[in-house]
């Protein structure tokens, strides 16, 4: 069988024995996966969450969520791990800085954290952001009396 389908395998039995419950498991199933192939964001990203989201063990988290996003910097799953356990550590700063880092590396692409920024912006201002209208329109402005 191919590297990458053991670890395809290896990955839906951790999600398996996650879905059953069995967290320290699945923890040790991806651990296990990470040992043999230390440099797979997908692996390393999950072994984060899981540690934070089922083990709360935020600590041996951070490490897992950092290589993921270093391993692959344009993955949304690895980013949105890594904020969400910024954020939920009170290190909030950092997370506004991850939100900027990958949204800037990819255009704004993530939708997620658009909605995440109007969300702060109306929390933290009591304002909700204002819709811009759309960039191929033009935006008609009203005439002057003079020009009526």
């Amino acid at each position: 069988m191919p590297k990458k389908a053991i670890e395809d395998s290896s990955i839906q039995k951790a999600f398996d024995l996650k879905n059953a419950g069995n967290y320290a498991a699945a923890v040790q199933m991806l651990e296990e996966v990470i040992e043999k192939n230390p440099d797979s964001a997908v692996e390393q990203s999950l072994l984060g969450s899981f540690y934070f989201c089922f083990l709360q063990a935020p600590r041996k988290a951070l490490p897992h969520l950092k290589m993921g996003v270093r391993l692959a910097p344009r993955s949304e799953m690895a980013s949105l791990g890594l904020f969400n356990w910024l954020w939920d550590m009170n290190r909030r700063e950092e997370a506004l800085e991850e939100i900027k880092r990958f949204q800037l590396l990819t255009d704004w692409s993530c939708r997620d954290y658009r909605e995440i920024v109007a969300e702060i912006i109306e929390k933290w201002t009591g304002d909700a952001p204002q819709k811009q209208p759309a960039r191929d329109k033009a935006v008609k402005k009203p005439l002057a009396k003079s020009q009526q």
